[in-house]
């Protein structure tokens, strides 16, 4: 069903150019109720949806909105995807943070208890895998955001691996960000991502 939705796509745009020129009032429609189904899927609103081009896009925008100052700290795990990691030590050379990691457990309670120990007055934001690449561990998101929250630190995570695995309530989670991209669990096309 992807690859034709993806080849209607493109034949739609070799015979009539590109809807959001051709037919901005149906491009606008459409995306508004992909907005829509996507926002019921992750329970939030249409308005909270941003069409990305993937995790390291989402990412990007969260990162890059923040007003780093030198010292800074930024938390990610000591197993964070690329996505995540390239742009943590570019933002720790660029702008003089500090990237703090977060060793991944099996046990949620020893995990949480050292995500504690790692936040400080400095910390920024906390930029975590739900689910880690390497090893598959999941992340007690829903704790790991009501801590965090509790010393006023946002968190961002990359739903990579958990998006389309199972649900992912972002309002009952209590995430800030959550960064997705649709070719793996959400089963769509490849270059296109939601945050």
């Amino acid at each position: 069903p992807v690859l034709d939705r993806l080849t209607q796509e493109f034949t739609d745009i070799a015979l009539h150019g590109p809807p959001s020129l051709m037919d901005p009032k149906g491009s606008g429609e459409r995306a508004a109720r992909t907005r829509a189904r996507i926002g019921r899927f992750f329970g939030v609103t249409p308005e909270e949806v941003c069409f990305t081009q993937g995790v390291s896009d989402a990412f990007g925008i969260v990162a890059n909105g923040f007003d780093w100052r030198p010292g800074d700290e930024l938390i990610i795990t000591d197993e964070e995807h690329p996505a995540f990691e390239m742009l943590a030590l570019h933002l720790a050379r660029r702008r003089g943070i500090i990237v703090r990691r977060l060793t991944l457990a099996d046990d949620p309670e020893a995990m949480l208890s050292s995500l504690k120990e790692l936040l400080t007055g400095r910390t920024r934001l906390v930029a975590l895998s739900h689910v880690s690449t390497d090893t598959g561990t999941r992340v007690p998101a829903e704790a790991v955001c009501g801590l965090c929250h509790a010393y006023d630190i946002p968190v961002a995570f990359d739903g990579a691996q958990a998006a389309g695995q199972f649900p992912a309530d972002l309002k009952a989670m209590g995430a800030d960000f959550y960064c997705v991209l649709s070719y793996k669990w959400l089963l769509g096309p490849y270059g296109a991502g939601l945050l």
